[in-house]
Order: structure tokens, then C-alpha cells, then sequence
């Protein structure tokens, strides 16, 4: 019975990710998880899918993790790029992460790990979808928040927030906004 109502999840997931994601250059393979490693902050989860092959995810939870390793699948369907979750570090107020595409890193940063490997994705995901290159430069305190610094092809954008993952959020928003 617990298979058969799983099955029937992973189909209407399915069904709506193909409605909301446009078809792309690679086809679907199932995934399994091929490792995990718990970090200071959070989990690491390494899924392997097929021909396409490993992708890595960084969360506050197991959970999280999984599924940020999974977004990254969902852009290589997408996009064709296969970008994975590469490093992490600890700064004053969060957590910073590293994914890595073919010839480039992309960093971005959050106050947990989990939304410091949300704001990567979306700038990655932001770059693929042919809006700007955009690369987390600089984190600062500020009397009440934070400022995130991005360099965006050959400029700076900054965002202030009261929580470092506002502050990300808001720098990415104004960048996408040019």
C-alpha cells in the first residue's frame, strides 16, 4: 500500500514538474542516493542519476539536501549544464556555497545552509536562463542586517537585509531587475 500511494506521489509530481518545466536538451533517468555526509551546519547528499551522473546537495537537514541535489538534476533536464554543489564555509551570520558548472563556480550565501544553497541555485539557474552572471562577492554587518555584494558581469550589486539570506535575496532580485 505504501508503495503503491508513493508511486502515485512521485507521478503527480512528476506530472506537475512537466507542466511548469519546459522540455529540455537531456532526457529523465531515475536518481538514488549514492552517499551522505553530515557537516558542521547541515548534511551533504550525493544522488547519482544515470548517464547524467552524480549531483551533490547541500541542506540544514537531510531532507534539504536531498532535495537541492535534486534541483540540480531538474536544471540539467532543463538547461543541459550539469552544475553540482561544490563547498561550504561559515561566515558572520550564515553559511556560504560553492556549485560548480562546467568552467565556473558560483557562490552565494544565506543564513543557514539550506538558504545559502537556494540563493547559489537560483543565481546559477538565473544565469542559464539567459538572465545575469552573477557571483556572491562580499558579505557585511551592518548596524540592524547585512549587505550581499554580487559582481554581474562586470558591475556590483548590492543587497541589505536584516537577515543575511534577505540581504542575498534582495541583491540577487536587484540584479535580475538590472
Amino acid at each position: 500500500m505504501f508503495r503503491t500511494i508513493q508511486a502515485a506521489l512521485v507521478a503527480t509530481a512528476l506530472t506537475l514538474v512537466a507542466l511548469v518545466v519546459p522540455a529540455g536538451p537531456a532526457m529523465a533517468a531515475s536518481c538514488s542516493t549514492a552517499s551522505t555526509q553530515a557537516l558542521v551546519g547541515g548534511h551533504r547528499v550525493k544522488i547519482y542519476c544515470g548517464a547524467a551522473g552524480h549531483f551533490d546537495g547541500f541542506g540544514t537537514t537531510l531532507t534539504e539536501a536531498n532535495l537541492e541535489a535534486l534541483r540540480l538534476y531538474q536544471l540539467y533536464l532543463t538547461y543541459g549544464e550539469r552544475c553540482s554543489g561544490s563547498t561550504v564555509g561559515s561566515l558572520v551570520g550564515g553559511r556560504s556555497v560553492s556549485i560548480y558548472c562546467p568552467g565556473r563556480y558560483t557562490d552565494s550565501f544565506g543564513s543557514n545552509l539550506t538558504d545559502a544553497a537556494v540563493e547559489a541555485r537560483e543565481l546559477v539557474t538565473m544565469r542559464l536562463a539567459g538572465g545575469p552572471n552573477c557571483d556572491g562577492s562580499s558579505v557585511a554587518t551592518l548596524v540592524g542586517g547585512y549587505r550581499v555584494t554580487l559582481f554581474c558581469t562586470g558591475r556590483y550589486v548590492r543587497g541589505q537585509g536584516s537577515t543575511l539570506t534577505e540581504a542575498a535575496q534582495i541583491a540577487r532580485l536587484t540584479a535580475a531587475l538590472g
